[in-house]
């Protein structure tokens, strides 16, 4: 389809991702009639249409499916909603409006609720501040699953890896697939971030040693990739490649958050919501990875179905107000926590409140949740950076509350 059939709907979804496809079709069985779905590429389905690995598919669908066969099963899902691709939002107006560019030139929409769903990104060069000339042969993994899924092009042959992610296993598992060889993986933190163990049993496996605390200073070539310098214990070393991957790191796609002048949170890059994943304007809601970096497919689907629910009874006008909300305070060295900000009356559902943790370094100790100075909630920890941790509070109070902190003490 070249645009919307209308200029008016009961919800936009803006992504059609997993958690935008998800959202959309709950809305669907939840009976909302107008549904609109706006994918800016060719195609639904988000990062997994990229992604040979047989991952995903075991909650929705009961097997393990390739990621292309996933997101097909995803599209499927969506019946009645009228969907519509290579349609690139460019603002969010206050009241649930927008303006958007597709094939047919500007358009302006609106509806009664709009979900945000846009997903996220990979860091790359550029937001690392990596210095070095550009050569051809720098890429993030996404980059190259679109190298080596749609174009069929090898873009090195001997490549870096920046990052120890679960994603950057991934990309080992996507270079050995098409005969590319991993020279290396780089870790600026002491530790890696999946497990120590896996890290030791790939290292094997792939001929692959890991760099920690090693910093990527700069990347030599000109026209193509010949080879990068690191940092590491005060030292500089040059590793000859002809190509770099950097994964991980993941930044939520919300600068529309911020061209939209709603509530934007630094520490995690995304837009502040509510328990009901409700921004600053009630109009809007997000759900996915565009609200912190970064989880799995299936919390995605789970998480757009949630805000599906959600939505229906903001419809119906029967979600607690946003106003009177509550900020959760963060100490040292906690980045970001989701949501932000609590609204009452609190109303806890069978699965509970659960509060998502991101740390600026890797950590050990106690985290405490409090509410009003009164402790509700406390585990011993040990996190890295890139890791969530998830904080369950079993007993919240059933009035009001001026005041809710999370407080980190390390051993």
């Amino acid at each position: 389809m070249n645009g919307p059939r209308k200029d008016s709907y009961d919800v936009i979804v803006v992504g059609g991702g997993v958690s935008g496809l998800s959202a959309a079709a709950a809305l669907e069985r939840l009976g909302v009639e107008s549904v609109l779905v706006l994918e800016r590429e060719q195609e639904c389905g988000g990062a997994p249409r990229h992604i040979e690995s047989p991952n995903f598919g075991l909650r929705e669908f009961h097997r393990l499916m390739r990621g292309p066969d996933y997101a097909a099963g995803m599209r499927a899902r969506v019946r009645s909603a009228e969907v519509v691709t290579e349609f690139s939002v460019t603002r969010l107006l206050p009241g649930g409006k927008l303006e958007g560019a597709g094939t047919r030139g500007m358009r302006a929409l609106a509806a009664k609720r709009i979900i945000l769903a846009s997903g996220t990104r990979e860091a790359s060069r550029h937001n690392r501040l990596v210095s070095g000339a550009r050569p051809f042969g720098v890429v993030t993994y996404g980059a190259l699953q679109r190298y080596l899924s749609f174009a069929g092009l090898k873009p090195f042959r001997r490549a870096v890896v920046v990052g120890t992610e679960w994603v950057s296993l991934s990309t080992l598992q996507t270079m050995r697939k098409h005969g590319l060889r991993p020279i290396c993986m780089i870790e600026e933190q002491s530790r890696t971030i999946a497990p120590e163990m896996i890290m030791r049993v790939i290292e094997r496996f792939f001929n692959a040693p890991v760099y920690r605390g090693a910093h990527l200073e700069r990347i030599l070539g000109n026209t193509k990739v010949e080879g990068i310098e690191i940092e590491q214990g005060g030292r500089l070393h040059v590793i000859e490649c002809d190509g770099v991957v950097f994964t991980g790191k993941f930044i939520p796609e919300a600068h529309l958050v911020r061209l939209g002048q709603m509530d934007f949170d630094q520490g995690s890059s995304g837009p502040i919501t509510d328990q009901c994943h409700r921004l600053s304007d009630p109009a809007y809601f997000a759900c996915g990875n565009v609200l912190r970096p970064v989880e799995a497919s299936w919390v995605c689907s789970r998480e757009g179905e949630r805000v599906a629910r959600l939505v229906q009874r903001s419809l119906a006008r029967a979600l607690p107000a946003s106003g009177g909300f509550v900020p959760v305070r963060l100490s040292d060295p906690i980045r970001f926590v989701w949501p932000q900000r609590l609204v009452f009356p609190y109303e806890q559902e069978q699965s509970g409140l659960c509060l998502k943790v991101s740390f600026r370094r890797p950590v050990r100790g106690m985290l405490r949740f409090a509410a009003d100075g009164q402790e509700i909630w406390a585990k011993n920890i040990s996190a890295m950076p890139e890791q969530l941790v998830k904080v369950f509070p079993k007993r919240m109070p059933s009035a009001s509350v001026a005041d809710f902190e999370l407080r980190f003490h390390e051993e």
